[in-house]
C-alpha cells in the first residue's frame, strides 16, 4: 500500500486527515498513518496492475476510482430530483445473462457492481 509520494498528494491527504480532526501531521510520519489508515489510493481503470489481488483487503474488495459513463434523472412523487450515476471500471465485470438456481432456473441478468456513497448535491434547475 502506498501513501502519496508528491507533494500535491501528501496535502490532498493532509486536508482528508484535517477534516477528520487530526491536525498538524507531517510527512516522517506517513509510515505510522498508514498503519492506522490502512490508506490506499483508489485505482483507476487505466492503472490496474497485473498483481492487483494483493491490493484486495480481507474481504476481497478493493478502492476504485471509476469513470463516468451516463447520469439517469428522474422525479419522485414528491417533485424531489434524483440523479443516478452509472459508472463503470475495469475491475468491475461486465453484465451476463445467467440461469437463476434460486428462481427454478429461469434466466436473469447477473450485473456486478460496486455502490459508493449517496451525496447530496443541488440542482441548477
Amino acid at each position: 500500500m502506498n501513501l502519496p509520494s508528491d507533494p500535491a498528494n501528501f496535502e490532498e491527504l493532509k486536508k482528508l486527515l484535517e477534516k477528520q480532526g487530526i491536525t498538524n501531521i507531517s510527512r516522517d510520519q506517513l509510515p505510522q498513518i498508514e498503519k492506522l489508515l490502512s490508506f490506499q489510493k483508489p485505482l483507476k481503470s487505466n492503472e490496474v496492475p497485473k498483481d492487483f489481488e494483493k491490493l484486495l483487503d480481507k474481504e476481497g474488495g478493493i478502492l476504485v476510482e471509476p469513470d463516468p459513463c451516463l447520469v439517469i434523472k428522474y422525479k419522485e412523487r414528491t417533485g424531489c430530483k434524483v440523479f443516478v450515476n452509472i459508472c463503470t471500471h475495469s475491475l468491475v465485470e461486465e453484465p451476463e445473462e445467467k440461469e437463476l438456481l434460486d428462481f427454478e432456473n429461469n434466466h436473469g441478468v447477473r450485473v456486478p457492481m460496486s455502490v459508493g456513497a449517496v451525496k447530496e448535491d443541488f440542482d441548477k434547475c
